[in-house]
């Protein structure tokens, strides 16, 4: 039986226009009028995800938060944060110095902020669709004493992607892995941080197996989040390795509502 259900936010539970569907609300809803605890496990900021939660009319109906890829896990009604594993300057200078002369930009993202050393109308308005303010920035600058959940590397000529993927793979620090997230994006975070280490962490908060968890995701910031869970789903619309690594995969996408479908279809159904 399913006790507890997480789903990453873009890609699957959330359309194109970045809004939660009326059919998947009422999924939700229906779940945890049963007693399943619903959450959120995404590569976002917690303070961007809450803010967006407000937005959707879903502050009710989620019990918990996984943000920035398993890095802070957040219980929705007792108001606190577990924050592990972040960044520290000398990784993040390191990262940056070893992309120099690619075709890239950098985000680092710090609450609803995110600091870019390259910023336009454009990208600011992108940056508005994430819930995030965008602000220029000298990243050396901004790291100097702090540290940080992780650092996103964006490619900002699409032709060019390959290349700025082989650079990622060149990098060498036993300490950091990356992945990425989007077609234009890689991520790099501590090496403990994935999001099945934080689906794990929040089993154990509520006391709940494992084995009694699904997830839902469609990316290679999900494939740890899809093998952790009991019940691992890929959308239709997930890359090939998520679609190998889930247990199932949906014949609808995330256009097609696949989460409240696999919601209502197999677990209030006792299918799954």
């Amino acid at each position: 039986m399913i006790k507890l259900i997480a789903t990453d936010l873009d890609g699957t539970f959330l359309r194109a226009d970045k809004t939660v569907s009326d059919f998947n609300h009422q999924a939700v809803r229906a779940a945890v009028d049963q007693g399943i605890l619903f959450g959120i496990a995404s590569g976002r900021p917690l303070e961007t995800t809450l803010n967006m939660i407000d937005q959707w009319g879903m502050t009710k109906e989620i019990r918990f938060l996984i943000g920035m890829n398993g890095g802070v896990v957040y219980d929705t009604e007792t108001k606190t944060a577990d924050r592990n594993y972040l960044l520290d300057e000398k990784t993040i200078d390191a990262i940056m110095d070893h992309f120099k002369g690619q075709p890239v930009c950098f985000h680092i993202k710090i609450g609803v902020d995110r600091y870019s050393n390259y910023s336009t109308p454009a990208t600011v308005k992108d940056a508005l669709r994430y819930g995030e303010h965008e602000h220029l920035a000298d990243l050396y600058e901004l790291m100097k004493g702090k540290r940080v959940h992780k650092i996103n590397i964006v490619c900002r000529q699409p032709e060019a992607m390959a290349q700025v993927m082989a650079c990622a793979d060149a990098f060498q620090d036993p300490g950091v892995v990356h992945f990425q997230t989007q077609p234009g994006m890689i991520e790099f975070v501590d090496v403990h941080v994935n999001k099945g280490m934080g689906l794990q962490r929040i089993a154990d908060h509520f006391g709940i197996p494992m084995t009694e968890t699904l997830a839902f995701g469609d990316a290679s910031n999900d494939y740890a989040l899809l093998e952790a869970a009991g019940l691992g789903v890929c959308m239709k619309n997930g890359d090939a390795a998520c679609k190998r690594i889930a247990d199932v995969v949906t014949p609808q996408t995330n256009e097609e509502d696949a989460v409240g479908h696999y919601i209502f279809d197999h677990v209030l159904n006792a299918d799954a």
